[in-house]
């Protein structure tokens, strides 16, 4: 499971990926095959551990290459550790 942690809770490719798609919380829900919208919405805010099964189905709706979306993960991972550093000095 990939834990993504700092002061910005929120995972941020998640939602630029449900908006570039014009998608709603509830439409990304059912895309998703999660039974709840506030399921989805924990998911996003990342109040819920992504799982494998999760990023594949969102890399599929995505769109993008896995190099892409490799690089939309490694740019946020790269963004909360920076966050991180800084909250620690």
């Amino acid at each position: 499971m990939l834990y993504i942690r700092g002061e910005e809770e929120s995972m941020e490719f998640i939602r630029r990926i449900r908006e570039d798609n014009g998608m709603t919380y509830r439409g990304m829900a059912r895309r998703m095959d999660i039974k709840n919208v506030n399921n989805y919405i924990q998911f996003e805010k990342s109040k819920k551990a992504l799982n494998a099964k999760k990023l594949i189905r969102l890399w599929r709706f995505s769109g993008l290459s896995a190099k892409a979306f490799m690089a939309l993960i490694e740019e946020e991972v790269k963004s909360k550790e920076k966050l991180n550093r800084r909250a620690k000095k």
